[in-house]
């Protein structure tokens, strides 16, 4: 059972990854990009520990191989801490819409790979 959450993790990790990597939208600051939806996404499908390493992982090594290195364990822990907030709402709450709750926090979350 082990190596079976690992394998979930290590994909939603990757999907992270290329919706952060992949998927930029370039704008006068910095870029947009897709990575915090799939955060939302890993949080909801593996939970809230599980969800936090893979979306900390795959956002600090999209921004390791984007060129940011600077930003490599801040991402890590923001992304991390983003996804363990999302999962407590998510178990604590428990309303029918609970997940509106996690998507909001996310969005209102900021993008932690800019350029200078």
């Amino acid at each position: 059972m082990r190596t079976k959450e690992l394998t979930k993790t290590a994909v939603m990790a990757a999907l992270v990854f290329v919706a952060i990597y992949v998927l930029k939208i370039p704008g006068p600051n910095g870029y947009s990009h897709l990575g915090d939806c799939m955060i939302l996404i890993s949080v909801l499908l593996l939970g809230g520990k599980k969800g936090a390493w893979a979306g900390g992982i795959g956002a600090a090594l999209a921004d390791l191989l984007g060129g940011y290195m600077q930003w490599v364990l801040p991402t890590f822990l923001i992304k991390a801490v983003m996804a363990l907030i999302m999962g407590y709402v998510i178990d604590k709450w428990h309303h029918s819409l609970n997940w509106l709750a996690g998507a909001v926090l996310g969005a209102f979350s900021r993008s932690s790979a800019t350029q200078p």
